[in-house]
């Protein structure tokens, strides 16, 4: 009892101190001590009170906790007081002071006593206006002291505007987390401060950096001022104009034809070009867009003919009425104001400023130029009528040297042929207006800007010279493309000396060029680089020509090999069908080779082919003589120079000719001259004897003289990958070899013994000569029946072919004939007679799906109509073997797949989705979870569209880092693992498992995503469930922690890859996550910026997730037993929409009702480091800081 008093006594006497103390809050005063709270986050490590306490007071922290060296901060004090003696070790640089005990803390003031700053002060970039800025941020710390309003401060650090710009402030109240700054001046660049206001004064401040949006141009501009017309064109002086609402970029010159003296304003929605304003029939267009340098004014004359930034300057219509305007253009952010000045009949002045009017008035003179032109014209006619006399004088009075009879005197004979000239030289009105030059202009600025280069990363070699042609020469040259990589290339140096009608026909060419896709068998166009003097054409560059492998792999005679050829049979029919796929590719582009050949054909080690699609044929190796194209040219090609996809066909014929002879030259022994005669005569290349009857044949199809019946590339392309397997009866680089006969009866050859060996004194020799020629026998037997079987099997594999075609032809006439009878007995027998009632279904779905593509709704199925369709075939064998309706008329595929991408993407319930269907409940129950398992199976199982780059995958591992490290700037990352709470309707069995630390009932989703946003691992768990726990229990882990990752060095530092976390995960040798407390040094606060964007990748892959299927966003309905596999189910159609590239549209991340609004996520902070996963963060932070730009703060 007695020490019950003396214990309730103690306790009042420490309230009373602890109730002075908190009177008055003085800095460094001992607070007391109390036991080590082993939660607390650690702020610094230090051995000096005043490090600790001064720490906490930036922070904005009441008290500085101090246990030995571990400093911590902290508002509210959470555990109990024990004796002072317990806090008995003392502080490192100050042992007066006590810095707590072994189990106990020591709490000292720091004199805070005002709120701190708000948290997370971001910007609204959505609601980016010319005089507003939105800003959010978080409150403050609730443990902390009270806030009791917050105060706005917007400073002008950047701005347009000619006069000053005050500070503005705004005051809101304490709950307020949003706020539009308004009345702004616009284009201008704000500090904008939130100062947090308690009632001991003013508390902690954040500050941000934003911007408004540029408006229109302000004040108006000055019109110009003309000061002298000469015929077509109009000199004027643009005085520079002043803007305050952001800055003037250029100075537009705007031509406006007048009527008279009424003057029509300008429509700036009509306003355009020249060209454009001519043929929308607008009297009045663009002619320049100007800069002005540091000048007060600028002159410019109207009408020159130039071009002036895209704008055609043409010139003025003589003695027309033209007025100028002046428009102010404004450039920003990608943001484009534009504001023209008004024009009057007060600008025709001159700088006299009488008025002028141009209807009357005439040409200025200039007397100095008519007196030279008088003098000029004056002694013209004296000089001209002196010769006029000399030339009578001799003429008449001086005799004829040589007199000729008159039948010599043929001066109207003709002297030469009649050359009859075809006029193919016609320019369309565009190209004379504009020019090659402008024309060669739009087409390069219509290139992705991938495809344009700078001239630093494009090396030359203009002494190696690869082709030349019509449009240019061919260099050997390099692109730089990354720090190290340097690609090999063809430059297609652009000739400024065309004639007109090849500059036609190569802005044609280059035309079709730049709107091909890529494709395996054409030459890669890798882009342009334009100069000021030289436009190149950068081209892939592949290892040697077709020509130079055919000629290499010639056997000479002297060696002793079974084949004449080191290129086998198949690779030579393979490089044949990969040649028709690139010629076929660019005959369904409307592009034609023209010419097609062994050397304009280019291969590698790999045997990779790909055909030239542009350019002269190169050089012969070796030489520098251009290559006679004209030998693999068709007839109509050579006589009437008519290109055409069947005279590609033509030279595809002499090029599998040449490659069979192994690099030969087709009609080597006819020259140029008479090649066409000799064509016509019939000639053709020889078959050679080791090239078959079938496959000459093919050639002999290809030289067709009409060219219509020549085969296509897709015919040509089939025949060969067809014979593939029969290679040795069309093709055949042995020696000696004879064409092989199908059907021969087997050579017998006669037996002839010598008679001297015929001797029964010697019966072993005669044994061994008949068991030799018995082997001999037997293997000709042999080779005669494998010759049969094969021929057998060819026979019986094109008996196949053909009746697969007739019973699939059968089977339609079936399907058709079954259709027509179910039609015509639904409309003969009497609705009384069926014993089940049908009900068809709601025809709502077939209005959006089954009548085609353009009635698609891709707001209720989240995906477009191609991938619908897509999704439908994918699933067909699973969701076509069950029916899972009774008493109803079967549900198509596209049906089911309808109505379970309708729960999942709009988050509808049962009722609503089957009132949208106009099914039963239990029906949208059954379609969803039989959608659900063909998912799982299908894309899980079967396609694996989720998986980690380990074992069978690992052979992707590098080229997953090498990917995700460009995007992430981080080396050796692989991926981002991240965590998300998908909210839940709570189970009636344990609802406690599934409440988190919001309060809330959810499923945590746990994924690893890589640089494309895909999913490469999931898990899922209850949401009472922790990071760490969540990331410990998960498949992911054991995963990891098992495998033997290669190592990079870095700094001769092995670093396996790894994954990218936040502060909820631990740090493990492959996790890497970010640095923690408030004092980091700059490295360090670095590589925690580059782990923030990396994590991005994840947030924006939960957004993508959410936003498609609505159904994670708000709460899920779904009983508990199936939301796992629906959950799964919707990152499997994550993956399959983003590896399809489907298209995502912005207004899915919108939520316009508040209810639908998600609940704010948990966080968790895990305090659990590995010893080696530290020390390899701490090794990567270093190699950063060493490597890559030091970045502080995230902008």
């Amino acid at each position: 009892m007695v020490t019950a008093i003396r214990r309730s006594s103690f306790l009042a006497v420490l309230l009373a101190s602890v109730c002075c103390r908190m009177v008055v809050a003085e800095k460094r005063s001992f607070f007391g001590c109390y036991e080590r709270d082993r939660f607390a986050r650690i702020a610094m490590t230090t051995d000096s009170l005043d490090e600790c306490v001064n720490n906490c007071e930036e922070s904005f922290h009441r008290y500085a906790v101090l246990s030995d060296t571990r400093c911590s901060c902290t508002n509210t004090i959470r555990t109990r007081v024990v004796e002072d003696r317990e806090c008995g070790l003392v502080c490192g640089k100050q042992p007066e002071m006590s810095c707590g005990g072994v189990n106990a803390q020591s709490l000292y003031e720091t004199g805070i006593e005002v709120a701190g700053p708000v948290r997370n002060l971001r910007l609204e970039n959505s609601s980016k206006q010319e005089a507003t800025i939105t800003i959010r941020w978080d409150l403050p710390a609730e443990d902390g002291a009270q806030v009791e309003q917050f105060q706005i401060i917007a400073e002008a650090t950047r701005t347009h505007a000619s006069y000053r710009i005050h500070p503005l402030r705004w005051s809101l109240p304490n709950t307020t987390s949003t706020f539009e700054l308004s009345n702004l001046t616009p284009g201008t660049d704000y500090n904008v401060t939130v100062v947090s206001l308690s009632p001991k004064g003013e508390g902690g401040r954040a500050s941000i950096l934003g911007s408004t949006e540029i408006g229109i141009p302000d004040p108006e501009p000055e019109e110009p001022i003309i000061l002298r017309r000469l015929g077509s064109t109009i000199l004027i002086k643009i005085p520079r104009a002043t803007n305050n609402n952001g800055p003037v970029s250029y100075y537009r010159v705007v031509v406006h034809y007048v009527n008279g003296e009424l003057i029509q304003q300008i429509d700036e929605s009509q306003l355009n070009t020249f060209q454009k304003s001519k043929e929308n029939r607008v009297p009045y267009y663009i002619a320049a867009e100007l800069e002005m340098k540091d000048d007060d004014s600028l002159h410019f004359t109207v009408g020159d003919g130039r071009e002036y930034r895209s704008y055609f300057n043409p010139p003025i219509t003589v003695r027309a009425h033209v007025h100028i305007s002046i428009g102010v253009v404004s450039v920003r952010n990608h943001v484009v104001k534009v504001r023209y000045a008004t024009t009057t009949h007060e600008q025709h002045q001159y700088p006299d400023h009488q008025h002028v009017n141009l209807k009357t008035v005439e040409i200025e003179r200039n007397e100095t130029l008519i007196t030279i032109l008088t003098v000029a014209c004056i002694l013209f006619g004296i000089v001209l009528t002196a010769a006029i006399i000399l030339y009578i004088y001799l003429r008449y009075k001086t005799p004829s040297a040589n007199p000729r009879p008159f039948a010599d005197h043929h001066e109207l004979t003709l002297q030469g042929p009649i050359l009859e000239v075809e006029n193919n030289g016609f320019m369309p009105d565009i190209y004379e207006q504009r020019g090659f030059e402008a024309e060669l202009r739009d087409i390069i600025d219509g290139l992705e800007q991938s495809k344009h280069h700078p001239r630093k990363y494009l090396s030359l070699n203009i002494n190696h010279i690869l082709g030349s042609g019509k449009y240019g020469d061919v260099l050997a040259g390099s692109l730089q493309q990354g720090q190290d990589q340097d690609i090999p290339a063809h430059v297609h140096v652009v000739t400024d000396d065309m004639e007109s009608v090849d500059q036609i026909a190569f802005l044609n060419e280059f035309r079709r060029l730049t709107a091909l896709e890529e494709h395996a068998n054409v030459i890669l166009f890798l882009g342009v680089c334009v100069t000021p003097d030289w436009c190149y054409l950068l081209f892939e560059q592949m290892q040697t020509t077709l020509k130079q492998t055919l000629l290499n792999a010639r056997v000479p005679n002297n060696v002793n090999s079974a084949k004449f050829s080191t290129i086998s049979e198949e690779i030579v029919v393979n490089i044949l069908c990969l040649v028709c796929d690139g010629m076929q590719f660019l005959a369904d582009n409307n592009l034609m080779s023209k010419k097609l050949c062994a050397r304009t054909v280019y291969v590698n080690t790999k045997f990779e082919v790909k055909v030239s699609a542009f350019g002269p044929p190169l050089y012969a190796e070796g030489t520098e003589k251009c290559i006679d194209i004209a030998r693999w040219h068709a007839p109509e090609v050579i006589k009437f120079q008519n290109h055409s996809v069947k005279g590609d066909v033509w030279s595809f014929g002499l090029l599998i000719w040449e490659c069979c002879c192994l690099g030969a030259t087709p009609f080597g022994s006819t020259t140029t001259d008479n090649l066409f005669a000799a064509i016509r005569a019939g000639q053709k290349p020889e078959r050679p004897a080791f090239m078959f009857e079938d496959l000459y044949q093919l050639c002999l199809n290809c030289w067709d003289l009409d060219a219509s019946d020549r085969p296509n590339f897709i015919e040509l392309r089939n025949y060969l990958r067809q014979t593939l397997p029969m290679l040795r009866y069309l093709l055949s680089f042995e020696r000696k070899q004879t064409c092989p006969r199908i059907f021969q009866r087997p050579v017998v050859r006669a037996i002839v013994f010598p008679m001297e060996l015929v001797n029964p004194s010697n019966p072993q020799l005669l044994v061994e000569l008949v068991n030799g020629y018995r082997v001999l026998l037997q293997q000709q037997i042999t080779q005669h029946l494998k010759r049969h079987r094969d021929h057998l099997v060819r026979m019986r594999h094109r008996f196949t072919q053909k009746l697969a075609r007739r019973l699939a032809r059968n089977y339609e006439l079936y399907r058709q004939k079954r259709r027509q009878l179910e039609s015509h007995l639904y409309t003969t027998i009497p609705k009384r007679l069926v014993p089940v009632q049908i009900k068809p279904y709601s025809r709502r779905w077939w209005k959006c799906v089954a009548n085609g593509k353009e009635h698609f709704n891709q707001e209720l199925f989240r995906m477009d109509y191609e991938r619908f369709q897509l999704l439908c075939e994918r699933l067909n064998d699973e969701l076509a073997a069950e029916n899972i309706t009774h008493h109803w008329i079967p549900l198509s595929i596209e049906t089911k797949v309808a109505i379970a991408l309708y729960v999942l993407g709009t988050g509808a319930d049962y009722r609503k989705a089957g009132d949208e269907f106009e099914v039963p409940m239990s029906t949208v129950h059954k379609c969803l979870l039989t959608f659900c398992n063909a998912v799982l199976y299908v894309f899980l199982e079967e396609e694996e569209l989720i998986y980690l780059p380990v074992d069978e995958h690992a052979d992707e591992l590098e080229d997953v880092v090498e990917e995700f490290e460009l995007l992430a700037n981080i080396p050796r990352s692989m991926g981002v693992l991240d965590c998300m709470h998908i909210p839940i309707v709570p189970p009636e069995d344990d609802p406690q498992c599934y409440i988190n630390s919001n309060g809330w009932s959810s499923v945590i989703l746990q994924v690893a995503v890589d640089s494309n946003g895909c999913f490469m691992d999931v898990s899922q768990h209850s949401g009472s469930t922790n990071d760490e726990t969540v990331l410990f229990e998960s498949a992911l882990y054991e995963t990891m922690e098992r495998q033997q990752f290669p190592t990079a060095m870095l700094n001769d530092k092995p670093l396996i890859p790894f994954l990218l976390a936040d502060s909820g995960y631990p740090l493990l040798p492959w996790l890497m996550t970010p640095y923690q407390g408030p004092h980091l040094l700059p490295a360090q606060r670095s590589f925690n910026v580059y782990m923030a964007r990396a994590r991005t990748i994840a947030s924006k892959a939960f957004e993508r997730l959410t936003g498609r299927w609505k159904l994670l966003q708000d709460t899920v309905h779904l009983d508990i037993s199936i939301v796992p596999t629906a959950i799964m189910t919707c990152c499997l159609l994550h993956n399959f929409l983003e590896i399809e590239k489907a298209p995502y549209l912005d207004q899915w991340n919108e939520c316009p009702i508040e209810a639908e609004v998600a609940p704010e996520q948990p966080v968790w902070l895990c305090p659990i480091l590995d010893e080696e996963g530290e020390e390899m963060r701490n090794h990567l932070s270093a190699y950063m800081e060493d490597n890559f730009p030091v970045v502080i703060d995230d902008i």
